[in-house]
């Protein structure tokens, strides 16, 4: 207890001076540990207080995926329209993401409906616009007398020589079906009259 801090020049105690261990929290003045005087790597988790990091002191360039969480990042922190069609993966899209009524004509590929995406109550000549089905639509033997309406088929509907003797009704032919030639006795058999 010989030397008093009067004793001493200014700058006189350097490091050597001191015994290790022997500089205390009571031997620092407040504020006087500044950055220059921590070693690289010396400042840990255990030196940093619970939220005392703000945005302030994270370099934009230093967060990556290897920093977030997989699974942390939820909706909420999705601005508006951040989604593109290169964020999804394919086949990832299904109907439990589709709004009723979203899809449109315009997302349909030409071609793409069949007959197997046709509802029941779909599939009837209702949705035909008029005259839409030609004869190469017709199967053959489609069309049978049910489907003719009464008075339909005329001359011009009938083949040459389409018509035989089993299709005229017993009586039906009268003078004035037969032809000039043909009225004369000689087609009548003899003792016809």
């Amino acid at each position: 207890g010989s030397v008093e801090a009067a004793k001493l020049a200014a700058s006189s105690v350097q490091a050597e001076h001191l015994a290790a261990g022997s500089v205390g929290p009571g031997s620092i003045i407040d504020a006087a540990v500044q950055g220059r005087h921590l070693a690289p790597g010396s400042v840990g988790g255990a030196h940093i207080r619970p939220m005392s990091i703000g945005n302030g002191h994270i370099n934009p360039s230093s967060v990556s995926s290897i920093q977030i969480q997989d699974g942390s990042i939820s909706g909420a922190k999705l601005i508006e329209g951040a989604v593109s069609s290169r964020h999804l993966a394919p086949g990832s899209v299904d109907n439990s993401h589709l709004a009723e009524a979203s899809v449109d004509g315009r997302h349909i590929g030409q071609g793409s409906i069949t007959l197997s995406h046709l509802a029941e109550e779909v599939r009837s000549g209702q949705i035909l616009p008029d005259g839409s089905i030609g004869a190469e639509k017709l199967a053959p033997g489609a069309v049978e007398s049910s489907h003719l309406t009464s008075g339909s088929v005329e001359a011009g509907h009938l083949a040459q020589e389409a018509v035989e003797g089993r299709h005229i009704r017993a009586g039906q032919i009268t003078l004035a079906h037969l032809a000039e030639e043909t009225r004369s006795a000689d087609i009548l058999p003899d003792g016809s009259m």
